[in-house]
């Protein structure tokens, strides 16, 4: 595959570095043909043509003035009128092949006439003007229309190749990228034309005219292609091979004459491509009426085909047919077709269009900055006002001895990936002596490795199968997509994989190196798994024989001895017997109870308890009979309501006592309020037991609050309120 090992940043700059290059060739290329120094409008008047602007550099300057009307022009030997059919004509007003031919030996006489010693030029108002041409041409010697025009061509292709960068082997992408590149041909030699002045060298347009006629067929009927594939193929034949057939069969009838290529059959075949265009859209929307996402897409790149060819036909096209001239200069169809461009960049942002997320535009913007910054520079030294010659050697010492550098030092520390292997070994160790999820931290260290725009978790089915694309991963190997773009690492438990997009926010691409590094982590990350599973096992067979030994050890001894003793012995006995049996229920981390089962037990104990007291019992549950607590939630929160019914009854002598138990999402509250002989929380000296009651709470991971409320059933009484939640992990 053509580039395949070039991540996409670098394929932008480099793009970007083959536009600039381009330019500089451009205006090389017209730098050194004679030219007037005017700005012409071939397009607005039809008397002649119509003076915008004088430039600095004409030779016509306090000559010729901005809104004069140029006639005729003569070297002494030859006269040519401008008003004459075929002089100031823009090409997009051909009506055949005639008014070609026309322009065509128009332009070459008037250009001929540009090596003359001196030239004559007369104006609407009878004013004639001499003078001589000149090959004097700096950067701002050219109609904004130029810049615009190359500027939409350059940015329509860095847009598509940045596309098809991301995924460069997609069928889809390739055309979109090749519809780019003849886009932005197209536009620059378009430029070239617009900046043309009263003529053009005739050489430089017989051989640059049908290059950028090609390259405007080819970029029309890429769209044809693109609807054919996406969102989904519409039939198994290739249609790559017959357009391409059928854009040189036109291409060259309009050279050899076969068909003249006139208004109305222009006219007629732009009809009809529309039609076929929409009506393989259609096509496309039947075969995605079942799914949205793939409708959205469709929506993007429809409507983005659709509003540069209604602006196409509505302002060139059609007025053309009907009127005999465009309503706007044929370059307007360079500002008409980036709207193809825009509307597939929105569909990327919105719809992920061709398969492209988010990440696309992180590359741009690392691109975007870099390019604001040199603008920056370059637009410091216009203001500064230096000579160009002097200007161009302090850009390149700024850049070299500056910019570069810093730029240089910017990459090295944020962008590019150091793997400092001791930090990430370390890492995978400290992995098992950790709380924290494996999974997690496996995530965790790839992300801070690899700093990628985007990281994809991929579950596989049931038969742990992701497809053939994700076979290898699924088997614990690590995989390279995409040509370098994706890496594909298995979970720690191998069950899905982690699709890695970009190292460094799209700066490089994934090399043998990467994935042969990363293969070693994921081996050690799931030899520290398999460990910390065993050691998982290990304690719990060690915490089983604990609970058997005193099960059957300590629990027959204190069995025994509840039969023996008699009275208090006895009651005290038991009290034993029972608090090992909670310790060892609590040391079972299978077993678990429902919420409601032990309310009822808790219920019975403390009415039991208060029972030989003047005390009243308020007992509201408001929880489902699905709430499970575990084994620590029982014990704690069973100690914590016998503690705070044993301080309710012994310092605050209530007459009520009312427990409520609630859940709210996955947390679990219990509040105890009681009436009383009651102080204010803020001054108590907090014993051992709302000590205890704090340590208890904050290891089941919740919060314990105590305030006092008025009593609304007693004026002037006061209520302590306590106030415990913490998270459930079983089912509600």
């Amino acid at each position: 595959m053509w580039l395949p090992r070039i991540a996409p940043v670098r394929v932008l700059l480099l793009s970007s570095f083959f536009v600039l290059v381009w330019l500089i060739c451009q205006i090389a290329l017209v730098s050194g043909t004679p030219w007037l120094g005017l700005d012409i409008d071939h397009f607005s008047n039809k008397n002649g043509l119509f003076v915008v602007n004088v430039y600095p550099s004409s030779p016509l300057q306090g000559k010729v003035q901005q809104g004069d009307v140029l006639t005729t022009i003569s070297d002494g030997f030859e006269t040519i009128v401008f008003k004459e059919k075929g002089v100031p004509v823009d090409p997009g007003q051909f009506e055949n092949m005639g008014d070609s031919e026309l322009f065509l030996q128009h332009q070459s006489k008037i250009f001929s006439m540009l090596f003359a010693k001196e030239i004559t030029l007369v104006t609407l108002d009878g004013k004639r003007v001499s003078t001589t041409a000149t090959t004097v041409r700096t950067f701002s010697d050219s109609p904004w229309r130029f810049w615009a025009t190359f500027f939409m061509g350059g940015l329509a292709m860095l847009i598509a190749v940045c596309a098809w960068s991301i995924k460069r082997g997609d069928v889809v992408l390739r055309v979109f990228g090749v519809g780019g590149i003849f886009y932005f041909i197209h536009c620059s030699i378009l430029s070239l034309h617009i900046s043309r002045g009263v003529a053009i060298d005739p050489v430089l347009y017989q051989v640059l005219g049908p290059i950028s006629q090609l390259s405007f067929l080819v970029f029309i009927h890429t769209a044809l292609a693109l609807i054919w594939y996406y969102p989904k193929k519409l039939r198994e034949f290739n249609i790559l091979p017959f357009l391409l057939l059928w854009v040189l069969g036109l291409w060259l009838n309009s050279y050899v004459g076969i068909v003249d290529m006139t208004a109305d059959i222009v006219f007629g075949y732009f009809v009809f491509f529309y039609m076929v265009f929409f009506f393989l859209a259609m096509l496309q929307w039947n075969g995605s009426t079942l799914d949205l996402a793939d409708k959205k897409r469709l929506y993007s790149l429809f409507f983005g085909v659709m509003a540069s060819g209604l602006a196409f036909m509505g302002f060139i096209v059609i007025p053309s047919y009907f009127l005999g001239r465009t309503l706007v200069p044929v370059y307007f169809m360079s500002f008409s077709a980036i709207f193809v461009f825009i509307g597939m960049s929105i569909g990327i942002a919105k719809t992920e269009l061709f398969g492209i997320d988010n990440s696309w535009f992180k590359i741009w913007l690392w691109f975007v900055g870099g390019i604001i910054f040199i603008t920056c520079d370059i637009a410091m030294i216009f203001i500064l006002g230096l000579h160009d010659a002097t200007a161009l050697i302090f850009t390149i010492v700024f850049g070299a001895w500056v910019y570069f550098p810093i730029r240089q030092w910017i990459v090295n520390h944020y962008l590019r990936s150091n793997f400092d292997v001791e930090n990430k070994f370390s890492r995978l160790l400290d992995m098992l002596f950790t709380d924290k999820d494996i999974e997690e931290q496996w995530v965790d260290l790839l992300i801070d490795t690899y700093k990628p725009l985007a990281i994809k978790h991929k579950p596989t089915d049931a038969n742990g199968d992701g497809g053939s694309e994700f076979s290898s991963v699924f088997n614990g190997v690590v995989a390279i997509e995409n040509s370098g773009m994706l890496l594909h690492v298995p979970t720690v438990k191998g069950d899905a994989t982690l699709q890695i997009n970009g190292v460094n926010r799209g700066s490089k691409l994934f090399n043998r190196s990467d994935r042969d590094l990363t293969q070693v982590m994921y081996s050690l990350v799931r030899k520290s798994s398999e460990l910390i599973q065993k050691k998982a096992q290990v304690e719990e067979v060690e915490r089983e024989r604990i609970m058997r030994d005193l099960h059957d050890d300590v629990g027959g001894k204190l069995l025994t001895l509840t039969h023996r003793l008699k009275g208090k012995d006895a009651d005290l006995a038991r009290a034993a017997m029972k608090a090992l049996r909670e310790s060892i229920y609590v040391m079972d981390r299978k077993s678990q109870q429902y919420a409601l089962d032990l309310l009822d037990e808790l219920f019975i104990e403390i009415r039991e308890r208060i029972a030989v007291t003047q005390t009243a019992l308020e007992w509201d549950v408001r929880i489902t009979n699905k709430c499970i607590l575990t084994p620590r939630q029982v014990m704690n929160l069973s100690r914590v309501l016998q503690e705070s019914t044993t301080n309710a009854l012994k310092h605050a002598f209530p007459n009520v006592i009312t427990f409520t138990f609630l859940t709210i999402g996955k947390e679990f509250i219990v509040t105890v309020v009681n009436d009383g002989t009651v102080s204010d929380p803020e001054i108590w000296e907090f014993g051992k037991g709302i000590h205890n009651i704090r340590k208890r709470v904050t290891e089941l991971g919740g919060e314990v609050n105590f305030t006092r409320l008025l009593n609304e059933k007693d004026k002037g009484a006061w209520l302590i309120c306590m106030r415990i939640s913490f998270p459930l992990e079983g089912a509600l």
